[in-house]
């Protein structure tokens, strides 16, 4: 019977642009607001042709999320030239299989589309019947043979070879015309998501892990299975052979992936949306923030210990005698401001104080002082305030 530890053994972190493209894809046909800056960006990079082929592919932006789908064989981080050469790779079974099995859940479905032993009509008419609302989610239901979903879906049955060859090309355009600059902004924002996320993991239970970064999912050690947050879905520890966490810009629905291999074989992939991974970067110092990190005398003296010797938080947590989700939340307001350099070692994510992120807190606040500015703080102090009363009166 596996143990806590084997399963936490499973949990690996990465930061790649194989699910990322495709959400990116589907987020540039709707409109939501936590990517409407980055979408009107975008927008007027893509030629029109291209406008019109990324349509054509997926009438309905959700269609993109399952065609990340072709790239379940595909190893866990991929780069984007890896993420083409393997959706070129697949033989025209493997590459329906991969879309229409995301669709069509009824046992053999899958296989007589694709044989053309059932029609496109007759599959979704059955998938009604079961209860499978993601046809009418992706719009095949109504049937109607005009709709451009329908089309895209029966090119799927009928010439996946040419909707392949489709699909690479407007990935490839997708990426050269504007998410490959996308991305370069992305990719080192993610990295230190990652390894922050790796420190919570390091710090807590599964369970507490999953719901601080807000997995899909949760651990129950007493069952011993991952399930779904609603419970509709669930792995035994046993069938649990790898979980992927990969942070997501894109990903604001938090669809996830569960791959089996076989009946007691289940890889999972858990691309993690945060918001924060789309807003530019202020590089300039806020000395609010840094002074009310370190205005706490618990913070204080832990930014002391770091400056003169660097530690993890575990460590850190039995030099101060807190429990670990103290010093957690310590932790992140420390980073939030600025003020932690982070180093990956053998014994975990060692931090240490900043000396020059101190120096730039205090010139800044200094020039802010003697600006001449002192009515923009009282307004600022002042709007506060009324938040705070705020807070108060509706607790």
């Amino acid at each position: 019977m596996p143990s806590r530890t084997a399963i936490r053994a499973q949990v690996r972190f990465h930061v790649t642009p194989r699910f990322e493209i495709f959400y990116a894809l589907r987020a540039l046909g709707e409109t939501s607001d936590r990517t409407a800056e980055w979408r009107r960006g975008t927008e007027q990079l893509l030629p029109a042709k291209l406008y019109q082929k990324i349509n054509d592919i997926a009438p309905r932006p959700m269609i993109w999320a399952l065609l990340a789908d072709t790239l379940r064989d595909a190893r866990p981080d991929p780069p984007f030239a890896e993420v083409i050469r393997a959706i070129e790779s697949l033989t025209d079974e493997a590459f329906q299989r991969a879309i229409l099995g995301g669709v069509f859940r009824s046992d053999g479905t899958v296989e007589t589309l694709m044989s053309r032993d059932l029609s496109l009509a007759d599959a979704v008419k059955g998938e009604m019947r079961s209860g499978n609302a993601l046809v009418s989610l992706l719009g095949l239901h109504p049937y109607n043979k005009s709709n451009p979903v329908v089309v895209a879906f029966n090119r799927v049955i009928a010439e996946p070879a040419s909707y392949q060859s489709d699909l690479v090309l407007a990935l490839n355009e997708f990426w050269s015309c504007a998410f490959r600059e996308s991305w370069t902004e992305l990719e080192p924002r993610m990295e230190r998501l990652a390894k922050s996320m790796q420190e919570v993991l390091a710090e807590n239970s599964l369970a507490e892990f999953a719901a601080q970064v807000k997995l899909p999912i949760t651990f129950d050690d007493q069952r011993r299975a991952v399930a779904s947050i609603r419970g509709s879905t669930t792995f035994a520890y046993t069938a649990v052979r790898e979980i992927h966490i990969i942070p997501s810009a894109f990903n604001d629905t938090r669809i996830w992936g569960a791959y089996r291999d076989s009946p007691n074989s289940v890889r999972l992939y858990l691309p993690v949306f945060n918001p924060m991974l789309l807003q530019a970067e202020d590089t300039s110092p806020d000395p609010e923030i840094g002074f009310r990190a370190l205005g706490d005398t618990t913070r204080y003296a832990m930014a002391f210990f770091l400056a003169e010797s660097p530690t993890t938080s575990v460590e850190l947590a039995k030099a101060f005698g807190v429990s670990k989700a103290t010093i957690s939340h310590h932790v992140q307001l420390l980073r939030a401001a600025g003020l932690l350099q982070e180093r990956a070692t053998e014994k975990g994510v060692e931090l240490s104080l900043d000396r020059s992120a101190v120096e730039r807190i205090s010139t800044a606040a200094a020039a802010q002082m003697f600006s001449g500015e002192s009515s923009r703080a009282i307004r600022r102090s002042r709007h506060q305030g009324s938040r705070k009363s705020s807070r108060g009166a509706a607790e």
